[in-house]
């Protein structure tokens, strides 16, 4: 009784092994699909260094999409007009430091990874992050 029982394990486990690596390859084609698909809606990758004019676009796209979200969240949670005012008054204060370090960036034609680093704390700074993931305290 006990032999019968011992016999089938092992034949489920053996059938199970040999089964499992081919699912297991099958769906990694399916996997690298999917995650060629999830970078190319994310954006690519910029590469540096970037000519300026590559550099410009993408942190005007940046600022641009930030600034229509923020509208679409002020919109739906019911700001007053007020409220929108001083909370877009406050982002394009923002967005004018982080165009001025674009420009400062992008002066001599191209953009060198440290440049866009420094833009990157410039605009971590204007939206009130201080490194530690706190939000609303200035650096």
């Amino acid at each position: 009784m006990f032999g019968s029982s011992l016999f089938k394990s092992v034949v489920l486990a053996a059938v199970v092994s040999a089964f499992v690596p081919a699912v297991a390859m099958a769906d990694d084609s399916n996997h690298q699909a999917r995650h060629a698909e999830h970078a190319k809606q994310k954006g690519e990758k910029a590469q540096f260094p970037m000519t300026s004019a590559a550099f410009k676009e993408k942190a005007e796209a940046r600022l641009t999409k930030v600034r229509t979200r923020m509208v679409e969240r002020l919109d739906k949670r019911g700001a007053t007009a007020e409220q929108k005012k001083v909370a877009l008054a406050k982002f394009d204060e923002g967005a004018a430091k982080v165009r001025a370090a674009v420009e400062v960036a992008t002066k001599d034609g191209t953009v060198t990874k440290e440049e866009a680093k420094t833009v990157h704390k410039i605009a971590r700074e204007a939206r009130g992050k201080d490194g530690k993931g706190k939000k609303g305290t200035p650096a």
